[in-house]
């Protein structure tokens, strides 16, 4: 735990832990990991605890700012509360730290989108697809990616690869038809990812 302020007592190593320990358990319903159908939604109820997870996890990034992990949870938090500004501050701090792992870069990628930042997100995108070239999930955002960058023919190499990976997936699917459907004029490049 590089950078986290020790007392004596390892005080504040317990509490970080404790709090790490605390807003996962907050998170952990509407964390989806692997192929998601989209973002869960949060009822009222469950807002206030997603709330004071993400309190909890500036507090534990406070104490131990090189805690990538706590970056990514809030960037989730974030997302979940539609504070897409602070989700993508939280994701891009994770990316700095732990920009290796694909589940990072992809995180930052999806928020990139729907904030209306091309470049950024083809710029991650590709670095993400040199990690794990076999994804067919990542392949598919990078086919996004590449839409909303206009590299019209890029995106249909990269979907039919996807699809190549896996023909039955019906994400996959979706995504070739949109491809498509841009090249041929009967849909507008995407600009964004809607929320």
């Amino acid at each position: 735990m590089e950078g986290l302020m020790v007392t004596p007592d390892g005080e504040t190593i317990e509490l970080h832990d404790l709090m790490m320990r605390g807003a996962t358990d907050l998170l952990i319903p509407y964390l989806h990991f692997g192929p998601a159908p989209g973002k869960p939604s949060v009822a009222a109820e469950g807002r206030a605890g997603v709330l004071r997870a993400c309190e909890m996890l500036e507090r534990v990034i406070e104490m131990n700012p090189g805690n990538w992990s706590a970056m990514w949870l809030l960037g989730k938090g974030r997302d979940l509360l539609d504070q897409t500004e602070a989700a993508y501050e939280a994701f891009k701090g994770a990316y700095r730290l732990n920009g290796e792992n694909p589940n990072v870069g992809r995180e930052l990628m999806l928020v990139c989108m729907t904030l209306d930042r091309p470049e950024e997100t083809l710029r991650i995108s590709e670095h993400v697809i040199s990690l794990s070239p076999n994804d067919p999930g990542l392949l598919a955002n990078h086919t996004l990616a590449l839409l909303m960058n206009s590299q019209v023919p890029e995106a249909l190499a990269t979907i039919t690869r996807a699809l190549e990976l896996d023909p039955n997936d019906p994400g996959l699917r979706n995504v070739y038809s949109v491809a498509v459907e841009c090249q041929t004029g009967q849909r507008p490049l995407p600009l964004r990812l809607p929320r």
